[in-house]
């Protein structure tokens, strides 16, 4: 019984780190994609001064307003 129990816990380890594993990798593959406020490429001193808080001077990807 003993040994039937030990197995039955080490096949359950093995598929608990199997779906972990996978799920790493498919996070690392959609990490790629940018996030809808990134800087765009620009350099830290391009942009001037904006009145914007923290110089993002993007516009919101859902409603086009500045600022938030």
């Amino acid at each position: 019984t003993l040994v039937n129990k030990s197995r039955i816990c080490d096949k359950d380890n093995r598929a608990k780190v199997n779906y972990y594993k996978a799920a790493s990798e498919k996070r690392g593959r959609d990490s790629g994609r940018g996030k809808p406020y990134g800087r765009g490429g620009r350099k830290p001193d391009e942009g001037g001064a904006s009145g914007v808080k923290g110089g993002v001077d993007k516009n919101c990807f859902k409603c086009g307003l500045p600022g938030h």
